[in-house]
């Protein structure tokens, strides 16, 4: 990662990504997202070798309400009950207080701050002389060039062939209170809003394409529970977070592949709660340090050390967070976690 002067565009700190397989056990991948939710759903949807059955994926289908028991209603009047019901609808979920009942506060409010996003093939940039020095050979794998009260956050995708952008603004957003991430952003003030900074900047903006704006939210500090009954929240609905520390995605991942094997070998629907306990347990703390932990930036921690020391019980907070965010095995934990339960090799 380099940090970037917007006015002189001198480095002022670089930080050298490390060999991630030999010291977390995993290679570095930067993912476009909507080539993540493609891989997911085919993982979900194709038949693969010993796999009984797989996931059957109905749109349209808009849920009004669900109960503790697993009933799920939709908005065109049907209801279909579920052993188990998985709440993954986002930031705006309507669904926690389910869980955690109407006296917890679970909206998450905005933060202040809006985030224009947006990509950028590669190739578009190593065309103009401008902007080709920043991105040949490979160019910054992370760069971030700061103002007073805005940043520019960029990073490459698939394989480098799009570079991804985040320029961080005061969120000074009209008529759109309940939306988050479908915020229809103004070409001409987006522009005006990066004519700050250097000029060899302003030319990769200007080349920006599908423009969008977003407000960052959050949760003032965690909820008591990640389930009960038949229900489960995960993901933004059960932890959303600011991206300072990157990881809302991978917590909901993480979230995803737990279930997936503590819902394993199971022998019937009379396990659901027993399994939903040890997700309860395997998850809650986790989830509920990094989404306070992600309020700031790493140079920051120690404005938020105090409150979420309660979900550190083996030790203090660590001072650098990688190691915390990086090295867990969710999916080895969550079998341990099981096997121990069952009492039997599984």
């Amino acid at each position: 990662m380099s940090l970037l002067d917007a006015h002189t565009l001198d480095v002022l700190r670089s930080v050298a990504v490390p060999d991630t397989r030999q010291r977390y056990g995993a290679p570095w991948f930067l993912f476009h997202r909507v080539d993540l939710h493609l891989q997911l759903k085919k993982l979900a949807t194709e038949p693969r070798p010993n796999t009984k059955s797989v996931a059957k994926i109905n749109l349209s289908s808009e849920v009004a309400d669900i109960d503790l028991e697993g009933a799920i209603s939709l908005t065109n009047g049907e209801c279909v009950k579920k052993d188990l019901v998985v709440v993954a609808d986002g930031v705006r979920s309507k669904f926690p207080s389910k869980v955690v009942g109407e006296g917890v506060p679970t909206q998450a409010s905005p933060t202040g701050t809006a985030v224009y996003r947006f990509l950028i093939p590669t190739e578009k940039l190593l065309q103009d002389p401008e902007t080709r020095p920043y991105f040949e050979g490979g160019g910054f794998h992370g760069s971030i060039a700061r103002l007073k009260d805005a940043r520019l956050v960029w990073y490459p995708c698939r394989r480098g062939a799009l570079q991804n952008f985040g320029f961080f603004v005061p969120d000074t957003i009209t008529g759109f209170d309940d939306e988050v991430w479908n915020i229809p952003a103004s070409r001409d003030e987006f522009l005006k809003s990066v004519s700050q900074l250097h000029p060899d900047l302003q030319a990769i903006c200007s080349k920006a394409e599908d423009l969008k704006l977003f407000r960052l939210c959050m949760r003032k500090k965690p909820i008591p529970s990640l389930t009960k009954g038949n229900v489960v929240l995960i993901g933004d609905a059960s932890h959303p977070m600011l991206p300072h520390q990157a990881q809302g995605g991978a917590t909901s991942v993480e979230d995803g592949a737990a279930l997936g094997v503590l819902f394993s070998h199971l022998g019937s629907k009379d396990e659901v709660h027993r399994r939903l306990e040890l997700f309860q347990k395997l998850r809650f703390d986790r989830v509920s340090a990094i989404q306070l932990l992600s309020s700031v930036g790493q140079d920051e921690i120690h404005k938020v050390v105090e409150s979420a020391q309660p979900y550190f019980h083996h030790g203090p907070v660590p001072n650098g967070l990688n190691e915390y965010n990086f090295t867990p095995n969710v999916m080895r934990d969550a079998l341990e976690l099981l096997q121990q339960d069952c009492k039997t090799d599984l």
